[in-house]
């Protein structure tokens, strides 16, 4: 992709201050994300597909879910009109 001041692109790229020689590595990390990001979606609609079956069934989440078992609890709080957080639940330090 050659370097243009005239297109909207170009303008973009040197408001934030990328250079006519590092555009060639922008546009390579750019289409890169752009890659990762379809795999992704197409693995997430994958996902969504696989849990429509009637034969799909929710199972625990690991340990190194607890993330995920905080947001999912978090907005079913929201949803019962509860308090996100647990504010009387001790804080853990490790």
């Amino acid at each position: 992709m050659a370097f243009m001041a005239s297109s909207a692109t170009g303008k973009a790229l040197a408001m934030a201050g990328i250079t006519p020689g590092q555009v060639d590595c922008v546009v390579d990390a750019i289409d890169f994300w752009d890659i990762t990001n379809r795999q992704d979606w197409q693995a997430c609609e994958s996902v969504q597909r696989g849990l429509s079956f009637e034969h799909a069934k929710p199972g625990p989440l690991s340990p190194d879910e607890d993330a995920v078992y905080q947001f999912v609890t978090m907005i079913g709080r929201g949803y019962l009109g509860e308090p996100a957080w647990n504010h009387s639940a001790a804080a853990v330090v490790s």
